[in-house]
Order: structure tokens, then C-alpha cells, then sequence
């Protein structure tokens, strides 16, 4: 069993209370979603998660998501069986982010904004005029959402770091030719 390191997203995410660590693992050439618990201290692949991509956990550590086939879907982090958030058909492209109120959202593809999925599908972000599409979003502990709005493609100079708080009608720069927002 060896971790399986993308070129793009994420292969791995630590719950909340730090007893648990989900990962995408590649066994004989095939990918899957684990979790290893710090009691168990051993991986437990999870059934039914072949070729699974982005694992994270619920705000609560409760649920694992994860992308599988352009689906996104969740699974028990104590064990369980899969279920579909959302079908392939309405999913976007970049990785989803499960806030701390329960919505998962998801970067889009370029041109698009930021997206809450689920049931009560919308636009979370607006894109402005000269901007390429909104992706990559985190979630900040009060509620905000930190974003990179791309301008000339993912390297290009003119990309920024955006948030748009809570109530507030409108994204502000906070950094400027940033593309990758991380939170430490």
C-alpha cells in the first residue's frame, strides 16, 4: 500500500479531532479511499471507493467525501456504505470543501463561481468581468470563504486571493497573484 500523490487536488485530510486520517492509497495499480485510525493503527480500505480522489472530512469527523468518477460522495468515517451527494451529472471540476455549517462547495470550472452543491444547488461567488473563474475554496472559522479568482489561467500574473464574508454582497482581494489559498 503506498499514498497516492495527484499532480492536482488532494490526497489526504485529517479529522477534526485528529484520531483519524483519511487517504487515497494506490494498491497493485488500483486507487481507494483508507482511513486509519490511531487506536486501529492500521488502514481499512473503504468498500466501494475505487478510483476515490480528494477525501475530507465533515466539520464533525462523522462523514468522509470524497470525488469518484466526476460524483461526489460520502461514506461514514466509522464504516458504512456509500452514498451520492451529487450525481456526476451536476458535479463541478476542483475539489470540494465541506464548510463548518454543513454545505459543500466546490471550485468550478473556469468561468464559473464558487458552488454550493447538494440539494439546494447555487452560486456562492459572483464572477466579475475579466476574471476566468473562481476555484480552490477554503473555509475560515468565521464563516468566510477564501477563494482564487483566475485571470490569464492558473499562472497567470494577474490571479488573486479573494474572500467574501459572511452577509457581505461582495468578494475583497486579500492577496494579490495568489492561486492557491491554504489556511495555517
Amino acid at each position: 500500500l503506498t499514498l497516492y500523490i495527484p499532480t492536482n487536488g488532494t490526497s489526504t485530510d485529517i479529522a477534526p479531532d485528529g484520531n483519524r486520517i483519511a487517504f487515497i492509497g494506490a494498491r497493485q495499480g488500483a486507487t481507494s479511499l483508507f482511513i486509519y485510525t490511531l487506536s486501529a493503527r492500521s488502514p481499512v480500505e473503504v468498500p466501494g471507493t475505487r478510483d476515490a480522489a480528494n477525501p475530507m472530512f465533515s466539520p464533525d469527523g462523522e462523514w468522509v467525501a470524497f470525488l469518484q468518477a466526476r460524483a461526489l460522495n460520502k461514506v461514514p468515517a466509522a464504516g458504512g456504505p456509500v452514498q451520492t451527494i451529487e450525481p456526476a451529472d451536476r458535479g463541478g471540476v476542483g475539489p470540494p470543501t465541506w464548510l463548518s455549517d454543513g454545505r459543500i462547495v466546490r471550485g468550478n470550472q473556469i468561468g464559473s463561481p464558487v458552488r454550493q452543491f447538494g440539494a439546494e444547488q447555487r452560486d456562492l461567488t459572483r464572477v466579475m468581468p475579466g476574471e476566468d473563474g473562481h476555484l480552490t475554496p477554503l473555509s475560515m472559522r468565521d464563516g468566510s470563504l477564501l477563494f482564487a479568482a483566475m485571470r490569464g489561467g492558473f499562472h497567470g500574473s494577474l490571479n488573486r486571493i479573494m474572500v467574501v464574508r459572511p452577509g457581505a454582497p461582495e468578494a475583497r482581494e486579500v492577496v494579490a497573484d495568489g492561486t492557491s489559498p491554504q489556511l495555517a
